[in-house]
């Protein structure tokens, strides 16, 4: 009965991977309306209906003069391959390539009884319809053809195999990966809260101890405590709020500070772990298999799918989000210019900065090509990986804290540095630009909230310093900067940024050498209109424009 060789029975075997490949994917595409690659290897091909197939001939062969045996025979045999295949598959690799877990009659989620049912119907068509083509097609080729294109495939389908195995075994590192992850994120969240807490404490008793004296300290903790506790994530609540909560913390709590640092050192680089292994292979499984899903990992599962579509989908969406960038960036351009007209303003007096930190490169680009020159950053390092990467002229302006060993990067490249506050860092900028042979644009940062957390020099002490670095050559001096207070309402700024302005126009009148006093660096994403009405020349706005920044993410 048996009359094939054994390379026609491994045609059979491709063919019907092929067909079967076919039938998935048009099945799954039409029901998820997009195309989908269905199956665990790339190419266009499905063993499991390859081996479903054969099988089901091999039983069905013998009694194929009885329909009611066909049926039977090749839904039992098909049915044990199937639930074999899913159980060994998912030993190996922790995960199910499908599930029928939420089907009725199922067993393990491996089969269930309406597949079975569809697996004796195939059985019939198999032997009744479909095979007698295919039989035709591969008895017509003579010998030498069969070999040849058994072994092309053969070889092509063991490399793909090779491949998708391994990014299998890759998916499985990073399911175990993300749950240690996520075990190590709840172990250290339940560590802060306690942390969290005893810190409290300890403020509080050092607020009643000192209750005259920290008044303002008591109100900037309560603020902290209450976005920890309320406003953001875990991960957030831990990069924003544990640095400051140290101060807060009595010596015998330093440890366990340490301990912190450690553990979300170590998350980070499961993380980065993790990058490792997403590969295309690997996106390829996750993309082609919807119902993909692990008893063990699901909750890892999850995760990893909403990694891998969530990168798509933001792909297909850049350009929707570079048309918000710009709507955004237009925006705050009209608010600005219609302060300017209530304060009998030129909006040409006014310069827009848009603040990238943490952006990514793309986006400053995509910006620039709206004709926006002015973009501003934190850290000296992003800064200057910022300024090789993108060619295009731009004024580049450090608005953040500015540390002495970092000057020698910036002290070229920077348009302006907003943030010197002391003589000794004017100096070495003075020391490095003679070096560089240019003369370096500045402004004075002044703390004008008298804020404790916050750099800059106080309005009193201001004038002097100035004075002081007048005296550099290669340090120009062109106005002021500040960083008001956190404020609910705007308005309540208005003092501090009136101040700035008196305090500008009172070292101009000084009349001091190599200092212009033309520039007035204040107000920001909540409050850049009321800076703007009492004399602002230049705004810093991030978040209005770029949207909420990402801190896991360097541009």
């Amino acid at each position: 009965m048996y009359e094939y060789t054994p390379v026609q029975w491994l045609l059979f075997f491709y063919v019907y991977c092929f067909l079967g490949w076919c039938w998935e994917t048009a099945f799954v595409s039409i029901n998820k309306k997009k195309f989908v690659n269905r199956g665990f290897m790339v190419g266009p091909w499905l063993p499991i209906y390859g081996s479903g197939a054969v099988a089901v001939l091999w039983i069905v062969l013998p009694v194929r003069d009885n329909i009611f045996l066909v049926f039977l025979f090749g839904m039992l045999a098909a049915t044990i391959l199937e639930y074999c295949t899913g159980t060994v598959m998912e030993a190996l690799f922790k995960v199910r390539y499908w599930d029928y877990s939420n089907h009725p009659f199922n067993i393990n989620g491996h089969v269930c009884l309406l597949c079975s049912l569809g697996w004796g119907v195939f059985s019939v068509l198999l032997a009744y319809v479909l095979h007698r083509p295919v039989e035709f097609v591969v008895m017509s080729l003579d010998d030498v053809a069969q070999k040849w294109i058994t072994a092309v495939i053969s070889v092509l389908m063991s490399i793909d195999f090779a491949l998708s195995f391994r990014a299998a075994m890759d998916i499985k590192t990073v399911l175990e990966n993300i749950t240690q992850s996520n075990a190590e994120i709840r172990k250290l969240k339940k560590r802060l809260d306690v942390f969290i807490a005893v810190a409290y404490d300890d403020s509080q008793q050092l607020v009643k101890k000192y209750d005259e004296k920290l008044s303002q300290t008591k109100q900037m903790y309560h603020e902290l405590y209450e976005n920890i506790r309320q406003k953001f994530s875990f991960i957030d609540r831990a990069k924003n709020g544990i640095g400051w909560i140290k101060a807060f913390s009595s010596e015998d709590r330093k440890f366990e500070y340490e301990r912190l640092k450690l553990g979300f050192a170590f998350i980070n680089k499961l993380n980065e772990e993790r990058k490792k292994y997403i590969n295309v292979w690997v996106k390829r499984i996750i993309r082609g298999n919807p119902d993909f899903n692990s008893k063990k990992y699901s909750a890892a599962v999850e995760e990893l799918k909403d990694i891998i579509f969530r990168k798509k989908n933001s792909d297909n969406d850049k350009e929707n989000d570079t048309v918000m960038v710009r709507e955004n960036y237009a925006d705050i351009r009209k608010r600005i210019d219609e302060a300017c007209l209530r304060s009998g303003r030129k909006p040409s007096e006014v310069t827009l900065i848009a603040v990238s930190k943490t952006k990514p490169v793309e986006m400053i680009e995509e910006l620039a090509e709206y004709g926006v020159v002015d973009f501003g950053e934190n850290k000296v390092q992003e800064m200057c990986r910022k300024i090789e990467v993108i060619d295009k002229p731009l004024n580049w302006h450090l608005i953040g804290h500015l540390q002495r060993n970092k000057v020698k990067y910036i002290v070229d490249k920077a348009y302006l540095i907003h943030s010197v506050d002391s003589l000794r860092l004017a100096e070495e900028i003075q020391k490095e630009a003679v070096k560089a042979g240019v003369v370096c644009r500045v402004l004075i940062e002044v703390n004008i909230g008298g804020e404790e957390s916050k750099d800059g020099v106080s309005a009193a002490d201001a004038p002097e310093l100035v004075e002081e670095i007048s005296r550099l050559s290669n340090v120009k001096v062109v106005g002021l900067m500040t960083v008001a207070p956190p404020v609910d309402n705007p308005e309540d700024n208005r003092v501090y940024f009136a101040g700035m302005k008196k305090l500008a126009e009172d070292i101009k009148a000084t009349n001091l050498p190599n200092v212009e006093m033309n520039e007035l660096s204040m107000g920001m994403t909540d409050d850049f209109e009321v800076a703007v009405e009492e004399g602002a020349t230049m705004v810093r706005v991030g978040t209005a424009i770029f949207g909420e920044r990402d801190y896991g993410v360097q541009g």
